[in-house]
């Protein structure tokens, strides 16, 4: 009976894989924490504003915006370690989620400290009448054309990279299509309720950490 032998990757290219998976895990992390602590009020009252004015609006933009960096991160990683025809859509969901980070990062910067010093300033004042100018922070034409298209680039990101997992091993295509559906949808979580913001966190956390596990197509599992 003849073997048929099989090459291992490199140590590095394993040591990189499982930098990316653990990139992963903490992306879904950074999202699910975000979206848990950040205040949730009315934010047209100057009861409402004062959860922009806590020190847990700024830890949780700050996750958020993380969360973007670091899956952009272990996607790249992701996409290195696969070169040739197999990679080809891995990379293209990448590089759209490079996009989507560069473009809304600024927005976050923002929403982190210009809208946490405007709230800070007004409750100081008990003045509700700076709070039109949280709107024109968030709805300024460059904002809302750049976070635009950041969104858009997330989309395409998550869209790819369910279709990069469809011929994965059936354990690791569902983790990976769960992964790809929830970054596809996080533009539309913006508009939930808070409930349905929070349990959004907690899926992409889950579709993280299964499709870190499995590992997917060219993947190591974190915990190897």
């Amino acid at each position: 009976m003849t073997t048929i032998p099989t090459t291992a990757p490199p140590r590095s290219t394993v040591e990189l894989r499982r930098l990316g998976s653990r990139a992963l895990v903490a992306a879904g992390s950074a999202w699910a924490a975000y979206l848990a602590l950040r205040p949730y009020g009315d934010e047209t009252t100057l009861e409402g504003v004062e959860g922009i004015a806590s020190p847990a609006w700024v830890a949780s933009h700050l996750l958020g915006a993380a969360a973007f960096v670091l899956l952009a991160l272990a996607l790249v990683i992701r996409a290195v370690t696969r070169p040739g025809p197999d990679g080809w859509t891995a990379r293209r969901a990448a590089a759209a989620m490079v996009v989507g980070a560069v473009f809304v990062l600024p927005y976050y910067g923002a929403e982190t400290f210009g809208l946490h010093a405007i709230a800070a300033e007004a409750v100081d004042r008990g003045d509700a009448t700076l709070l039109d100018v949280v709107d024109d922070v968030r709805y300024g034409t460059a904002a809302v054309v750049t976070f635009a298209i950041g969104l858009a680039a997330t989309i395409a990101s998550g869209v790819l990279l369910a279709l990069d997992g469809r011929r994965s091993p059936t354990v690791a295509r569902a983790a990976q299509v769960a992964l790809g559906a929830a970054v596809a949808t996080a533009p539309l979580q913006y508009g939930l309720p808070p409930a349905g913001r929070v349990a959004h966190g907690g899926l992409l956390l889950v579709a993280a950490v299964a499709t870190s596990v499995t590992g997917g197509r060219g993947g190591i599992s974190a915990l190897g």
